[in-house]
């Protein structure tokens, strides 16, 4: 059973990790941009939902398909695409 669960666990990250890499990458497109803002992927500003998305995007950068940038401690944080998506 615990292998299962940890099984799932990794299937479910990875699945994140993709999800918010297609946002991320969606977001780029219409903004005509090569950076998104944090606050523009999370859908609700709530402890919960924050963290299901910063998480994924942790592993995005340590992959060096994201990098992100904040400028003061508490404010802002940038995403900003390694490649800009064609």
């Amino acid at each position: 059973r615990r292998l299962r669960a940890e099984i799932r666990e990794e299937e479910d990250i990875t699945k994140r990790i993709e999800e918010l890499m297609k946002k991320v990458e969606t977001l780029v497109k219409e903004m005509g941009s090569d950076r998104v803002k944090f606050s523009q992927i999370v859908e609700e500003w709530k402890r919960e939902k924050i963290v299901e998305k910063f998480i994924p995007l942790l592993h995005l950068e340590m992959d060096k398909k994201v990098e992100t940038l904040q400028e003061e401690f508490f404010k802002e944080i940038w995403i900003k695409l390694k490649q800009f998506p064609s």
